[in-house]
């Protein structure tokens, strides 16, 4: 039993206008052999709507769904501090990506929510790790999950709180 996360990009810094895939399994084996059979799962989180515990002014809960990695969230405090991502609608999740905003490095400690009301949701992993800026956390759900929210809490963190992308993949329901 495994998961495969299928994304579709374009690299608009590519002088050629060069579009890729990219496959992922839960192990990294696959990556690179797998080819586009399939459409690829959508990032539900783009352009929905973000809210946080606290936010700078230059940098907002939105653009932590921007799709833009040279944005971020950032809270401007430390832990603990929290994100959520309203789908604004209920969707079928398997993968839930989150790009680091930190500096310095160090040992964090991450929690993500999920559920379909927002005063009832229910934690499904804590990574509890070694990280630094522009790191990949990533989880693969072991099966389909109806989301309409996802909460990203920070307990633990060297350095402000924030995020540089949140993909949420999945299909509609």
């Amino acid at each position: 039993k495994g998961n495969i996360l299928w994304t579709y990009d374009t690299n608009e810094n590519s002088t050629e206008g060069n579009q890729y895939w990219l496959g992922t399994d839960g192990n990294l084996k696959i990556a690179k052999a797998l080819s586009p059979i399939n459409l690829p799962l959508t990032n539900l989180a783009l352009n929905k709507k973000a809210s946080a515990t606290n936010q700078l002014a230059t940098d907002p809960s939105h653009y932590a769904i921007d799709n833009n990695p040279d944005t971020k969230w950032s809270s401007g405090k430390f832990s603990p501090q929290s994100i959520t991502i309203d789908l604004q609608s209920e969707y079928d999740i398997n993968a839930i990506r989150l790009l680091i905003s930190q500096h310095p490095q160090g040992i964090t400690t991450h929690n993500i929510y999920t559920g379909t009301n927002l005063n009832n949701l229910a934690i499904i992993k804590t990574f509890n790790e070694t990280t630094k800026d522009n790191d990949w956390l990533t989880y693969y759900m072991p099966d389909y999950k109806k989301i309409r929210y996802v909460k990203k809490k920070t307990t633990k963190s060297p350095s402000w709180i924030g995020w540089r992308e949140i993909k949420i993949y999945g299909t509609k329901k």
